[in-house]
Formats: structure tokens, sequence, C-alpha cells
């Protein structure tokens, strides 16, 4: 019971790195040029960085980055399959 406990806490805290990768890959999509004035940027090592700053940017990342990641298969098997990894890894050295 204690290893599906951990494997879901790993899976959550993957996801979180999945959705918080896509996100940050923002403006490197296609559609950025059309959308950068609706994101704050921050310029770091010379690549850009956009943060949204009103609701349609908002739901923007909500609905097309983080939900995408939450619901497609592409994300939720490898996400699956590296936490169960990881749960097991861990167990192993502890």
């Amino acid at each position: 019971m204690i290893f599906i406990f951990e494997w879901l806490i790993v899976y959550a805290m993957i996801m979180c790195a999945m959705c918080l990768d896509n996100v940050f890959w923002i403006p490197d999509s296609p559609e950025w040029p059309s959308m950068k004035k609706s994101f704050y940027i921050i310029i770091l090592f010379g690549r850009e960085y956009g943060f949204p700053k009103d609701a349609p940017s908002r739901d923007y990342v909500w609905r097309k980055r983080i939900l995408e990641v939450l619901k497609h298969p592409r994300d939720i098997i490898p996400g699956i399959i590296s936490s169960l990894l990881l749960t097991i890894f861990i167990n192993i050295i502890f």
C-alpha cells in the first residue's frame, strides 16, 4: 500500500515537471509571434520566457499547455513508467 502511495506522489511530481516544461516551451511554438503581446517576457541567457499577463494568455497556458500534458497518452504513459521505475529505485536504495 505504501508503494502505491509513493508511486502516486512521484507520478504527480513528474507530471508537474512535464507541465512546467511544456509551459517553458511556449516561446518556441509556432503561435508565439501572434501571442507574444499577451505575455510578460523575460530574457535569460539569450532565450525568451513568456509568462501570461491576461485572461486569454492564462487560458491558453491552462488549456493548451497544462491540460494537454495531463490528458494526452504520450505524456501519461512516460509519466507512469518513469514514476514506477523511480519508485522502485527509491525503495531499493532506502
